[in-house]
């Protein structure tokens, strides 16, 4: 997750600057989002004189501005490459992850879908995609503060990126929705997976500003490809783990729901292979 610069301009930088160019940005802004163009990109460029690259930052911190490309301009040798590539990298990964949470963004999660999908397809191995909905989340911002909420969200973020593997893929697609790609796993490993996970989220404590300590729990819903060509894509998945993730909240919430529970696979072995059963989440089976 990005660190944020301090939130304080330079002392002799000139108050009615700061305020002209918090204006025009924040103007810039909300024209964007009114008139934005689908699948559309340009790159707009304005030198600004007597503002340092540090100022800048104070200023972006400030008004929470993302994706501007700022680069410092030396008097003699104009802007210095390596300043440039640095900030070409933080652009493209402000552009496909999500500022809060650190995790992949919609538009990254959607791609990387996709490709593990097609992947899965070719080499005749499930994909699990499971979708996750903190409960009662507006409750705690209504209640603690978006502050609280944020951390609250973070902090499942970090617990995802903890428990999974090196090559599975985590993404916010939403407020409080989260959203998990899991490669060559079947429902019942996904599920387990999943299970553990909110085992870990519900034990952890939140503290309000007030000092009142608060615990979340989730509710989740899992969907395994069939690898059926034509017949799973990634909205075939999203719309099954969606009507799953539904299920766990019309039967209570703090649950995972999927085709069948661990309980009802282990109860019939003829389900679920003993392998799948012994495997791990680390990548290990057992011997």
């Amino acid at each position: 997750m990005p660190q944020k610069q301090p939130d304080t301009a330079a002392p002799d930088l000139a108050p009615q600057l700061i305020k002209k160019l918090e204006s025009v940005l924040r103007k810039i802004q909300e024209r964007i989002a009114v008139e934005r163009s689908p699948g559309h990109k340009f790159a707009l460029i304005h030198m600004v004189e007597e503002l340092s690259i540090e100022e800048w930052h104070a200023i972006a911190s400030r008004l929470d501005l993302h994706g501007w490309l700022a680069l410092p301009l030396d008097k003699e040798d104009g802007v210095p490459l390596e300043a440039l590539r640095l900030t070409l990298e933080e652009l493209t990964r402000q552009r496909d992850h999500d500022f809060l949470t650190g995790l992949a963004n919609r538009r990254l999660f959607d791609r990387l879908a996709q490709q593990e999908l097609q992947r899965a397809l070719r080499t005749d191995t499930p994909l699990s995609l499971v979708m996750i909905d903190i409960d009662n989340f507006k409750e705690v911002n209504d209640t603690f503060g978006h502050a609280v909420g944020d951390k609250v969200l973070i902090a499942l973020a970090d617990l995802l990126r903890r428990s999974m593997r090196v090559y599975d893929v985590a993404a916010r697609i939403g407020g409080e929705e989260f959203c998990l790609v899991l490669p060559g796993a079947t429902s019942l490993q996904a599920y387990d997976l999943s299970m553990r996970i909110l085992e870990d989220f519900s034990a952890m404590e939140f503290e309000a500003a007030s000092g009142e300590r608060f615990t979340r729990t989730f509710s989740a819903g899992v969907a395994t490809s069939k690898n059926r060509r034509g017949f799973d894509t990634v909205e075939d998945l999203l719309r099954l783990a969606d009507e799953f993730l539904y299920k766990a909240k019309s039967q209570g919430k703090n649950q995972v729901c999927t085709l069948a529970s661990r309980h009802a696979v282990t109860d019939n072995p003829a389900l679920v292979q003993v392998a799948e059963k012994q495997f791990l989440f680390t990548g290990k089976t057992a011997s």
